[in-house]
């Protein structure tokens, strides 16, 4: 009879880092090669088994309006139109294991009025929280683009948005997309972690290089500002200084090599992560020159930040300081620029 790793993990304090413990389980039952079910042919073995989402198969093509903006569709691709002058974005992740979001918990989302929100992986790590923070997300009204991380499961997110029924129009399951266009500006979604590393459970999501490689083709030749945007933060680039996104106090680099290269092969200015907390809102500032500075007062022109959970207890950095539930409000436009605003 075969033997199934199932896979537990817990969060804990190492050092001043936060780090995730493996507990694995050996159950004995039945086994199918490569995943079964909606997993079928993604699974991936070894010491981190995992699903690999990027491959799954992608959303149904189309054409959708939400308010005034227009979304299509087409060839794993996802294209925004509607916006007149660059994008305003509310970016966090989920809950996790806590409670889902209540309605008044995304009040200060509707105040800011962004055009679009973007949820970086943790919807729930149950079916009944991931239900529920579908749900409220879909009360939004805007459009909500939601990518899996690595505490998340392909099928447990796709159960979410259809337990929705009708409500779930304004949502998009962005996590086996190769490209998001929103205005000028493009996207690459990397949903999980790579080779399943942070991943919860053995059907969790997760990437190999291969991916990135064929994500890389995709947009390798596409114009205008790139960015990545994946739960999981890229490790420091060689020779790109000593700011890290990833990188504890003690310089332990926890981020994903593989997604560093991907942005230097197809030339990323930076991106939005969720994961690790480390140095969660202590977002990478831009050199940029004088003309293309944010005009938006109180803003800064950034190229790279990890997110905050939407909800639940604040998070804590590994240098012992705390970053409170809610979420970043970032604009990007035509000059290639990203801007991170300062809220009370």
């Amino acid at each position: 009879m075969p033997v199934t790793v199932r896979r537990t993990r817990t969060l804990q304090n190492v050092g001043g880092a936060a780090i995730w413990l493996l507990v694995e389980l050996f159950v004995l039952g039945s086994g199918c090669d490569g995943g079964c079910g909606p997993n079928r042919g993604l699974m991936v073995g070894g010491d981190t088994p995992y699903a690999r989402c990027l491959a799954a198969s992608p959303p149904a093509e189309g054409t959708r309006r939400i308010g005034p903006l227009t979304l299509t569709i087409k060839d794993r691709a996802l294209e925004v139109r509607g916006l007149s002058k660059g994008a305003k974005l509310a970016a966090f992740s989920g809950p996790g294991f806590g409670r889902p979001p209540t309605a008044q918990d995304l009040d200060a989302i509707r105040a800011a009025r962004p055009d679009l929100s973007l949820v970086l992986g943790d919807l729930g790590d149950t079916q009944a929280i991931a239900n529920a923070t579908a749900l409220s997300l879909a009360g939004l009204g805007h459009p909500v683009l939601v990518l899996a991380g690595g505490r998340d499961t392909r099928e447990r997110l796709t159960k979410a948005l259809e337990s929705l029924g009708s409500r779930s129009a304004n949502l998009v399951d962005i996590s086996a997309l190769r490209t998001i266009r929103i205005g000028s500006d493009m996207f690459l979604p990397v949903a999980g972690a790579l080779d399943g590393r942070d991943a919860l459970a053995e059907d969790s999501c997760g990437y190999a290089e291969a991916d990135l490689k064929d994500l890389a083709g995709s947009a390798r030749n596409q114009k205008g500002p790139k960015w990545l945007l994946a739960w999981q933060a890229p490790a420091r680039r060689a020779g790109s200084g000593p700011a890290c996104l990833a990188c504890t106090e003690q310089g332990i680099d926890l981020g994903s090599g593989a997604l560093a290269h991907l942005a230097e092969a197809v030339g990323a200015s930076g991106g939005i992560y969720a994961w690790p907390h480390v140095q969660a809102m202590r977002p990478i500032r831009a050199a940029t020159p004088p003309q293309t500075q944010p005009t938006v007062p109180g803003a800064t022109a950034i190229t790279g930040v990890i997110v905050p959970s939407v909800v639940g207890p604040a998070l804590e950095r590994s240098d012992g300081s705390h970053v409170p539930a809610g979420f970043a409000l970032l604009r990007v436009g035509a000059d290639g620029v990203m801007s991170l605003e300062a809220r009370e």
